[in-house]
Formats: C-alpha cells, sequence, structure tokens
C-alpha cells in the first residue's frame, strides 16, 4: 500500500490540472470568425512603367536622349495594377508621342516638372477618371531598366 499523498503534494496536483485545463480551453477555444469581406488596407504606390525617352534638341538637331522610369501612383495598387498593366502599351505610347513632339532644350528641371504634369494629365486621360492620383519619374541620362525600388516605396510594383 502506498501512504496517501499529502497537502503540499495535493495542492501541486491542483495548480497543475488548473493549469492544465486552462490551457486546454485556450487550445480548444473556437477561433474568432474571419470577416471575409473586410478588406485589405489599400497600398497606396506606383505601377513602374517601362523607362521612356524624351530628346534633346539644340541648334535643330538631337543632341542627345533623357530617360525616364514613370510610376503611375494609385490609391490601391494590389487592385489597380491588372488595369494599369494591361493599358501599359497604349499609356507608353502616348507618354513618347507627347515628348517626341516636345523636346527638351536642356533638360533642365523646369522642363522635368513641365513633362511630368503632362504626362499625369496624359495618364489620367487613358486610364479613367479615379484611379491615377499622381505620377513620379526618375529622369536620367541613360537608360536604367524599371525597379519596384525606384522611387523607394515598399507598394510598388512593376508590369511584367
Amino acid at each position: 500500500m502506498t501512504p496517501a499523498p499529502g497537502r503540499a503534494a495535493i495542492r501541486r496536483r491542483a495548480v497543475w490540472a488548473t493549469l492544465v485545463a486552462v490551457a486546454m480551453a485556450f487550445v480548444a477555444a473556437p477561433a474568432a470568425p474571419r470577416n471575409e469581406d473586410a478588406a485589405a488596407p489599400a497600398a497606396v504606390g506606383a505601377v513602374v512603367l517601362s523607362a521612356i525617352s524624351v530628346p534633346v534638341v539644340a541648334g535643330g538637331a538631337v543632341k542627345r536622349y533623357e530617360y525616364a522610369i514613370v510610376g503611375v501612383r494609385v490609391a490601391d495598387v494590389v487592385k489597380i495594377q491588372g488595369q494599369v498593366c494591361e493599358r501599359r502599351f497604349e499609356l507608353l505610347d502616348a507618354f513618347l508621342a507627347y515628348l517626341h513632339g516636345h523636346a527638351f532644350s536642356g533638360g533642365s528641371a523646369a522642363e522635368h516638372a513641365a513633362a511630368e504634369h503632362a504626362l499625369l494629365a496624359i495618364a489620367r486621360s487613358t486610364l479613367g477618371p479615379g484611379v491615377v492620383v499622381g505620377l513620379d519619374a526618375a529622369w536620367s541620362g541613360v537608360v536604367v531598366p524599371p525597379s519596384p525600388a525606384a522611387f523607394g516605396r515598399a507598394a510598388d510594383v512593376v508590369c511584367k
């Protein structure tokens, strides 16, 4: 015959039994219901397009080209990326038609700003109302491949 456990042993067993019961309640508890209709927060970002060129003209002749990576900034890049990427060639064609019809005379910051303003209007016109919230352009004297890191936002994506 084994001796009856002392009071200390009974307390330890009671504490362990309580802890196990509490742990089991957490494990067996049903998960909180998921709201399938709840939308993920909108990711403001840009759909980064291919590099485009603009001629720099002096004395009536093209002296060089400047290039820009253009990002069409949208309110929800996850939802709108497909819409922008499907129409990217139409958009790039309109950008190039404008830029080659309005060549730079020196590639100054003022010319960049004026071109960006015109490209924003073209993007809004091409993609329709409420799609485009802004436009980013990174200008360079050499062609730079488009990258999601072009404008420093994690939400930016590149059309493939």
